[in-house]
């Protein structure tokens, strides 16, 4: 095992269950005000979990790290004294003996370190096959999706086309959405992220009439506004990197069900009647075998028995006033401006390269003549003192190679170390 490989696995794990206590605690206080907002608009509950999912991908470690090393370092590093170096680590003149590593040596480890060297390995593994596998199953349930919108024929007239035209026109949408008409069994749903379709389910219309069309139109178009797809493929990338993480799942479904709550709301917002509305969603239901598209955003999501009954008894919701806004742009802010400012006031050390090389050992001398011997014995009696140490080239310098790791290293010749603090020096 490498001599750092004890620190490397402490500081792996010490950043990871940081990052994953803090996320978690971001979490449990974004379900707080959840909770707290239940009686305003879905939409801002559904931010609040939003926030909290991308919270999972944006640690606090990275923020106070940004705000360190833009703090001012007013402290120069100091020139350091060869000699000084050479005692410190401890090379004499003699045959160089290097120092005992901390965690064994890379030919010979430590007996004690042995789990520690294979506790990286195996929790990687079963990181990367966590991974592997949900990012496999959210590629699988996209080709099938990709699939049905590929095999569907565009639709360029009728009374769907018309009424899409006409809400995108009464909403003001820059761009026209293109209408596709499939032959599979699913309900209305939007696939695609930055250029996304609407699939209409053929002979669906004969079961609707024109205000049901215009109602389930009228919530998909919400979906593509609201950018309900992108959302939810970042949410996905979370669930990957935190496969192991229970409560992203249950994240994951809160999400799902805002969203649809906030579609459900811009519907009846825009002058849809709740009757309406409501009968639209249970007659796609009875004519749609199976729900939306994996990786589409559809019109039955969600829960639907209580999304009816919310449609229902629909009443004007809450607005958030003047005091709501700022005080969820000071929370917003603060859970950025916190480790900013914590990192500021921590700047971070300034880090060394230094390289001191031994002086080259000096010519040999001839033997003294016995003449020689005997007037030295005589003018200096007893053993000579021994030489103090030289070195030839000694270089310190601040370390800009941006790496985080410290390298030690005793030669014979010298020694040398990489962006290592001048305390460690």
């Amino acid at each position: 095992m490498m001599p750092n490989t004890g620190s490397l696995l402490w500081t792996v794990l010490s950043n990871s269950a940081g990052h994953l206590w803090q996320s978690t605690v971001c979490l449990l206080a974004a379900a707080a005000l959840a909770l707290l907002l239940r009686r305003h608009s879905a939409r801002v509950r559904y931010a609040v979990w939003l926030a909290a999912s991308l919270k999972f991908l944006v640690p606090f470690a990275a923020i106070a790290r940004l705000g360190s090393s833009l703090a001012p370092r007013s402290l120069a590093p100091p020139v350091l004294r060869p000699r000084l170096v050479f005692e410190t680590v401890g090379v004499g003149l003699g045959p160089f003996v290097p120092p005992v590593p901390w965690h064994g040596s890379a030919s010979t480890p430590a007996a004690g370190n042995q789990p520690l060297a294979l506790l990286i390995p195996i929790c990687a593994a079963i990181w990367i096959c966590g991974a592997l596998i949900a990012i496999g199953m959210f590629c699988r349930r996209w080709l099938q999706a990709f699939r049905v919108q590929r095999a569907a024929m565009p639709l360029r007239s009728g009374h769907e086309v018309q009424i899409l035209r006409a809400l995108e026109q009464a909403r003001g949408s820059r761009r026209q959405v293109e209408l596709r008409l499939t032959d599979a069994a699913i309900e209305p749903s939007v696939f695609g992220i930055f250029r996304p379709v609407l699939l209409w389910p053929a002979g669906i219309s004969a079961h609707l009439d024109d205000t049901h069309i215009e109602s389930i139109l009228a919530h998909e178009l919400a979906h593509i506004e609201r950018r309900d797809n992108l959302a939810a493929a970042v949410h996905v990338l979370v669930q990957a990197v935190f496969w192991f993480h229970p409560l992203l799942w249950w994240l994951g479904a809160r999400l799902v069900e805002e969203r649809e709550h906030a579609c459900d709301e811009a519907v009846l917002a825009a002058g849809g009647t709740p009757e309406i509305y409501a009968e639209g969603l249970l007659r796609t239901c009875r004519f749609c075998v199976e729900s939306a598209l994996p990786c589409a955003a559809g019109v039955t999501g969600g829960e639907l028995r209580a999304r009816v009954r919310g449609i229902m008894g629909h009443t004007a919701v809450r607005r958030l006033n003047a005091a709501g806004k700022w005080l969820l742009s000071a929370v917003a802010v603060g859970v950025i401006a916190v480790p900013f400012c914590f990192g500021l006031a921590h700047p971070m050390p300034v880090r060394l390269s230094a390289h001191v090389q031994a002086a080259p050992p000096p010519p040999p001398q001839p033997p003294p003549s016995a003449a020689q011997h005997d007037e030295q014995g005589a003018s200096q009696p007893g053993t000579p003192p021994a030489k103090v140490p030289e070195f030839a080239v000694t270089s310190v310098k601040p370390d800009k190679s941006g790496t985080m790791m410290v390298r030690l290293l005793f030669q014979p010749d010298g020694f040398s170390a990489t962006n290592a603090s001048l305390q460690q020096l």
